[in-house]
């Protein structure tokens, strides 16, 4: 009987400990969640930085060197056509740069997320996808997302930026549908594409990073996201945030 009455002790003690354990576990994947929306967060921030930085002083070089590139116009005699014509090409490229540099601004940090919310934001993004990449883009968006914050704003804008991405690169896709509704208290986005279709070997492949950051971006915002395609029928990515009453 001594030695029923130690081996249960023992396996209580046992128990104690893994629920223990479990519960260290559970919380250092709870820090390592805040650390890494807070990581984001700053990344948010400094991307913004740069962007204000690169659109104001690369932006007004370049404004000023179409200026100096005018004046250089107008002050070649009309019979000099080669030389009007070489100035014409650095008033081209100067407007190239221009362009480009609009582009790498808008890649790190949209100013209309800021300037005018998520969904003029997404509307933008989806119309500069078409352009991009000649895949057919409808948006469909059936909640109030100027109810969202900051934060999960800016999350959804990247989740959504990051699964296009995907898509463009990886799906062989001619169409691909977004949609965003509410349900319960939580918002739904659905991504469907008419590609390939993703394997169950790309889902669990542990350097889908894109995919990785989606779900730790849903998981910290109380949320999850889930991933499933079909060989020749496309790929459905699903994403639920939970939202409550109020934003996040």
């Amino acid at each position: 009987m001594e030695d029923l009455s130690a081996e249960i002790e023992l396996h209580k003690k046992s128990e104690v400990m893994l629920r223990a354990s479990e519960s260290k576990i559970q919380q250092s994947r709870k820090q390592l969640r805040r650390l890494a929306l807070h990581l984001e967060n700053v990344r948010e921030e400094e991307r913004t930085i740069i962007a204000r930085n690169i659109h104001d002083e690369f932006g007004q070089l370049v404004t000023a060197l179409k200026m100096d590139v005018s004046w250089l116009q107008k002050q070649l005699p009309k019979e000099n056509q080669q030389w009007i014509a070489k100035t014409q090409t650095i008033s081209d490229l100067v407007d190239m740069t221009s362009d480009e540099i609009q582009r790498i601004c808008s890649e790190l940090r949209p100013g209309v997320l800021d300037d005018l919310g998520l969904e003029e934001a997404l509307i933008w993004y989806v119309s500069e996808y078409r352009k991009r990449t000649e895949i057919v883009c409808k948006l469909s968006i059936e909640y109030d997302l100027t109810l969202l914050n900051k934060h999960l704003s800016v999350a959804i804008y990247r989740m959504i930026q990051e699964a296009l991405t995907n898509v463009w690169r990886h799906a062989k896709a001619s169409k691909v549908k977004i949609s965003i509704s509410e349900e319960n208290d939580k918002l739904k986005i659905k991504i469907m594409d008419n590609g390939i279709g993703i394997t169950q070997e790309q889902i669990d492949d542990s350097t889908s990073f894109g995919l990785m950051g989606i779900e730790e971006r849903a998981l910290s915002m109380n949320g999850y996201s889930k991933i499933s395609g079909k060989e020749g029928e496309g790929t459905t990515l699903e994403i639920v945030l939970g939202i409550g009453n109020s934003s996040l």
